[in-house]
């Protein structure tokens, strides 16, 4: 699932029904993904691959808690990092998510909080645009771009809700660049 949204309904869920939740993030690169396509009996097309990465929201257990029981499976993992999965596994099963109390009210996000963030936000985003000019044609830079804008919204949102902590004050622009 691409979109953290996606993802939220299922932790959401787990939530609910008060089971563990892990997810597993297979982070690989855009090239390697497309090499590991082009060895497939039924290779997706490369436009839906382009499309689909430039779309993908990586897990950010820092700033959105519940992506906290994650695992980056990487290209080359060992027999002892598989086993470190499988305890992870274990321990998110152990331990079920306990479901909020519908009488729970949150603390309102002060304003000016949520336009401090809004302004590094703004900033990851023109800085994420210029590195990535150089790698993508004009179409999927126009996509990448409204992706981009999407996801900044989406995590403002994400701020006035609760949802994520960012403190304005101590975040560093790779830790806000993460939320993308």
């Amino acid at each position: 699932m691409y979109y953290r949204s996606m993802r939220y309904e299922i932790f959401a869920l787990a939530r609910k029904h008060r089971t563990g939740f892990l997810q597993l993030h297979f982070n690989v690169s855009l090239m390697e993904a497309k090499a590991r396509n082009s060895e497939r009996s039924n290779p997706i097309p490369e436009d839906i691959m382009s499309r689909m990465w430039i779309k993908l929201e990586k897990p950010n257990g820092h700033f959105y808690r519940w992506e906290k029981n994650t695992v980056d499976l990487l290209g080359n993992n060992t027999l002892d990092y598989l086993e470190t999965v499988e305890q992870r596994i274990i321990q998110c099963a152990n331990s079920p998510e306990c479901p909020i109390e519908q009488n729970e009210v949150r603390e309102p996000v002060e304003q000016s909080t949520i336009h401090k963030v809004d302004l590094l936000l703004r900033k990851a985003v023109s800085d994420v645009i210029k590195h990535r000019k150089a790698f993508l044609n004009g179409a999927d830079l126009k996509l990448f771009s409204e992706q981009l804008v999407c996801r900044r919204k989406a995590i403002l949102n994400d701020l006035k809700l609760g949802l994520i902590d960012v403190d304005p004050q101590c975040a560093t622009k790779e830790q806000i660049e993460l939320l993308f």
